[in-house]
């Protein structure tokens, strides 16, 4: 990884037959100028 990249965590869960998930994106560092439009 370096200075400005996407980190998606992504967190799926199964319990006695219910489905949740659960995502979050991070940057690595200080975010592009590309990625803070896109946000």
């Amino acid at each position: 990884m370096k200075e400005g990249d996407l980190v998606v965590v992504d967190i799926p869960i199964l319990v006695e037959g219910y489905h949740a998930d659960q995502s979050r994106t991070y940057v690595v560092g200080k975010a592009r100028d590309e990625t803070e439009k896109l946000f």
